[in-house]
């Protein structure tokens, strides 16, 4: 007898056996299948419990991150407001004493005084 005749007389043997081990072993194996599929189940739940934990860690990480870099923000630009008002001030008090072109000619000649000085 060739191979699959032997595999079709071993299929066949099974429902000449008692009906009582037949039904013990079908459900012996299911048990098993269910078994192995519950704890692949279990598995799979706690690799994504793993991933959500991770995940939710580094959501807080960059959430508190944002968030100092918000606060650093605002310190720069209310220290940019600040400059500017002194930058206007600074700007309109030298524009009522002298020009700008003056205060050019006048840094440069204080310049090549002290370099001479020197």
């Amino acid at each position: 007898m060739n191979k699959p005749q032997l595999q079709l007389m071993k299929k066949k043997k099974v429902f000449f056996k008692s009906p009582v081990e037949t039904v013990v072993n079908c459900i012996s194996h299911i048990s098993q299948v269910w078994m192995l599929q519950e704890g692949q189940v279990e598995l799979l739940a706690s690799f994504y419990k793993h991933s959500t934990s991770r995940a939710k860690g580094a959501l807080q990480k960059a959430h508190q991150k944002l968030t100092i870099q918000e606060k650093e923000l605002e310190t720069i630009r209310k220290e940019n407001r600040e400059l500017k008002k002194k930058y206007l001030s600074l700007k309109g008090s030298s524009l009522h004493f002298s020009h700008p072109q003056d205060k050019c000619l006048q840094s440069t000649a204080l310049y090549g005084e002290a370099k001479s000085e020197g």
